[in-house]
């Protein structure tokens, strides 16, 4: 590989981690702001699996079991 490519590779490596911590910070910053407004009216974030609010619903998740190498097959 030769150096010129090599630097244009670790450019596109820093441009993508950029990016990525862009996304980061957007994220704790949501989460930050949802406590500090949990903290002023007094009440917790919820902590409501979104999964769990489907299948009250009727919706269309499946549980997945995995097979496991120890249990014999019937």
């Amino acid at each position: 590989m030769s150096r010129k490519q090599m630097i244009a590779d670790l450019k596109n490596v820093s441009t993508a981690l950029g990016d990525k911590k862009q996304l980061v910070d957007r994220v704790i910053q949501a989460l930050e702001d949802e406590e500090a407004e949990a903290a002023e009216t007094g009440e917790g974030p919820s902590h409501v699996n979104p999964a769990y609010e489907t299948d009250k619903e009727g919706g269309d998740t499946e549980e997945f079991v995995e097979d496991s190498v120890d249990s014999p097959s019937i």
